[in-house]
Parts: structure tokens; sequence; C-alpha cells
């Protein structure tokens, strides 16, 4: 056996036993190898001893194959701590340091590692100015050979210290401050973005972008007061959904329309069962939950986990009820999602400006071939949609959400599995006023709570409502 795989070999036992269970997809983003190199290291596991290790079947997975969850046997766990100490010094000696021998096998810190205190001494760098301007939910840019920007009320202007990197320093603070599997997202898709609570100056948003062949960074503060329901004056229909036990519930908007809002109050409510677990997974964090919501688990893709099919499966092992997804962006994990709903509530949100177009877009995520038995799982799983828009309110500069909602019922089923159909679901709820909350009532509301002006009432009420849009 060669140095490269004994090493490999280590690492796959090492981190096997850090984990303690694990699906081969949860060990291929850990070790970040392929499938086939995990399904080695087990059958090789096997082979030594067969009670070394346990598979079980995920329960209640009714789609593709099976997925197993492989956990170490206590005399399992021995053997493999026994013989990973027995590698470590007979191919690092026994005078080498455990950071040593971690780096010596490719085991980054940062693998494992939040960032923040990275991520917070580089903030902390870029001085009193940009960290006031956080404070106040300003934000600030970095590009390549341009002075430092900040932009505040509505205000952008170069920082008076001055602040000019080149594209090779810009790299190495992005080197610096991004987790492997941001930096592989940024590498991938053009972008990452990650939020962090920071005692100094509250939380904040980091963006890294690659446009132009150069990168860019951007750091905004944000406000993480959570509003409840009431609050938000969200129609009735939305504690009535929040108090099921199962089922999907897509939020829809377009960017900034107060779906995060709108699901971090949702979350509030389920959190008041104290016996409700509740997991929320997003990319990036839009709300940071306090201590004194015991119940709720936040995972944030690229930091806590490498994507959101390995932190959707993690947290229905843990047999949570509610699930609160961002934008989820490939068809495997929003499967996932529609078989979790049989037994748990899951909430989705999705960018998208109307209910029907929202439904367009989950099915949109699945090739051509396997719509048909998409829809059919959709018209099981869905219970409601959550459609929002930001409002200007009467205070200067602010605003208040307005929300249309839906609850599901047959004859809505009867459209969306008729594709041809889809586009006109407004007309079913037409035929059903009781099932439908609408902006029009969410407006008439908001102006009797004297939040909105009675001409933002008319010019908002005015617009076509979505259901008479499809009427032929």
């Amino acid at each position: 056996m060669s140095k490269r795989d004994s090493f490999l070999k280590f690492r796959l036992r090492r981190l096997a036993v850090e984990a303690g269970d694990f699906t081969v997809r949860e060990l291929c983003a850990l070790a970040e190898v392929e499938k086939g190199t995990v399904e080695g290291f087990l059958s090789e596991l096997r082979g030594e001893n067969p009670n070394w290790i346990v598979g079980e079947e995920i329960k209640g997975r009714r789609v593709g194959r099976p997925i197993k969850r492989y956990r170490l046997t206590p005399e399992g766990l021995r053997h493999l701590a026994d013989s990973n100490l027995a590698i470590g010094r007979q191919f690092l000696g026994t005078h080498k340091t455990p950071a040593v021998m971690a780096a010596a096998v490719g085991i980054s810190a940062a693998t494992r590692a939040l960032p923040e205190e990275n991520v917070g001494s580089w903030v902390a760098s870029l001085g009193n100015t940009v960290q006031e301007a956080l404070r106040e939910g300003g934000s600030v840019t970095v590009r390549p050979a341009q002075p430092l920007t900040i932009r505040f009320r509505d205000r952008l202007k170069p920082v008076i210290e001055g602040l000019t990197v080149s594209v090779d320093e810009l790299l190495e603070i992005i080197k610096k401050i991004l987790t492997p599997w941001q930096q592989e997202r940024l590498q991938t898709r053009s972008w990452a973005e990650a939020s962090y609570a920071s005692a100094d100056v509250g939380p904040f948003r980091l963006r890294a972008d690659w446009s132009g062949g150069k990168p860019s960074l951007e750091v905004r503060g944000f406000d993480n007061r959570i509003l409840t329901i009431d609050e938000l004056l969200l129609p009735g229909a939305v504690p009535t959904l929040a108090g099921l036990h199962s089922g999907l519930i897509l939020v829809s908007g377009i960017e900034s329309s107060g779906r995060s809002a709108s699901i971090a109050a949702i979350v509030d409510r389920v959190s008041k069962d104290a016996s409700a677990r509740i997991a929320m997974i997003e990319e990036p964090v839009h709300y940071f939950f306090p201590k004194e919501y015991l119940s709720v688990e936040q995972k944030q893709i690229a930091i806590d986990a490498p994507n959101f099919g390995v932190a959707l499966e993690g947290a229905l092992h843990k047999e949570v009820r509610l699930v609160a997804l961002s934008d989820v962006d490939d068809a495997q994990t929003f499967s996932t999602a529609l078989e979790a709903a049989e037994r748990n509530l899951i909430v989705c949100r999705i960018s998208s400006p109307t209910a029907s177009e929202a439904i367009q877009k989950t099915l949109n995520l699945f090739p051509s071939a396997e719509q048909a038995q998409v829809r059919e799982r959709l018209n099981r799983a869905l219970i409601g949609i959550v459609t929002v828009k930001r409002i200007p309110s009467k205070l200067a500069k602010t605003n208040v959400i307005a929300a249309e909602v839906l609850t599901w019922r047959p004859e809505v089923g009867e459209v969306v599995l008729d594709p041809e159909r889809t586009s006109r679901i407004y007309e079913v709820y037409g035929r059903y006023p009781e099932s439908i909350e609408s902006f029009r009532s969410s407006l008439a509301k908001l102006y009797e709570a004297d939040l909105i002006e009675e001409k933002t009432l008319i010019k908002y009420a005015s617009s076509p409502e979505p259901q008479l849009e499809h009427q032929s």
C-alpha cells in the first residue's frame, strides 16, 4: 500500500470515529473524496470484521435507492481508534504533534471549524468607520485596485483612511476567511455567502463574488429583530398552517420581499411548543435566533454542512417537527423535502412573485420525464402557499409585509396534476374564496393598523388580483 493510500485510510477511519454515525454522502463531504472511495472503505472495514459497523436504511424513504446510515459499534470504535494511533506513529513518528499529524494527512482545521474568528479579525482590521457602518445596517465593498467603499444611509463614499488591495491580496483574504466548502462554491457558481453574529458589530452578512475575472467582497450589517406573526400582521391562515405537524408550505416572493421574516415568524410560533424540535437550513442565515429559542437549531450551508441535501438528511435523522429551508436549487434535495413532508412540517422559501409560478419553479427542478410523478407528490404534500410583498410604510424608509395565503383543497390538486392548467390555479380559488386570503385584504389590515398611507393602499389594491389575471 502506498503512503498516500495509507494516509487516506487513516483519514477516513479518523473521520468515521469522530462522526460515529454517517451516510456515505456525509462521509464523502467530510473527507472530500468520491463516493467510490468511501464505499471501498466501508467494504474493506466489513471484510476485516463485519461486527465493527452496522448499517440501517433510513426509514420513510420511498423514492429512489434506499439510503443507509452506518454506525460504528463500540468494538469498531475501539479498533479504529487503536489502528489510527498505530498508523500515525508508523508514518509520522511518535514525536509529531496532533496538528502536524493532521496536516500530514490533509485534514485542514478550517474544514471542521467555523471561520468566525478569521472573519471577525478581518472585519475588525477594516477600522472603526466600517464597524460603525455595519452596526447601523450599512455595507462595505472591497474590489481590486479600488478604494474600500462604504454605503451608509443611501450615501456611497470611500473610507477616509483608504484601503486599496491587489487581486492577489484579495484572493489571500478570501482564502483566509472562507471555508473550503465556500471556496468551492465560489469557484463553481461565482458566489458564496454566509452570515456571522459578532459581539462588536452585530450580525453581518459576507458575500464573495467572482465577476469579470476578478473577485470582490461585500460585508453588510442587518437587522436581527425577529417579529411574530401578529407583529407582522400576517393573515390568520398563517398561524393555522404553522400549527400543523406535517405537509409542505411554500413561502414565495421576489428578492427582499419579506420571505425570511415570514419564515422566522412561523418558526417563532412553532417554538412556543417546547417539545417541538426545529431545524433551519439556510444559505446564508437571515435571522440568528437567540439562546432562549432552545428548540431551534440553525445550520448554514458551506459552514455547517457541504450542501442542502446532507443538512436536510441530518435534520430528519433527529426527528424534528419543523424544517425551514431557504431556496433549494436541486431536484434531489427537494425530492427529499417532499418525502419528509409526509411526517414533518416543511417550510421552503421560493423566489417567485406568484403562487402559480412558485409551483412551476419547483417542477422545473426535475427533468420533464419525471414531472408527472413530481406533480402527484407535490399534490399530496402541499398544504399552503404564502406569497409576500414589501410595501412602503408610513414611517420614512421602512417597509411592511403584505401577504396572500392559499390553503390547499382537492380542487386545486386537479389543476396541479394537469400541466395545461397549472398557471390557472387562481381560477380555482376564485370559486372557493374561503381558501384564499388575498393581498387586498392584507393591505386593508395594514391600513386599519395605520401602517400604510391611503395612497399606498389605493396604489397596491388597484393592481389586478392574480385570480383576475388568469381568468378567461
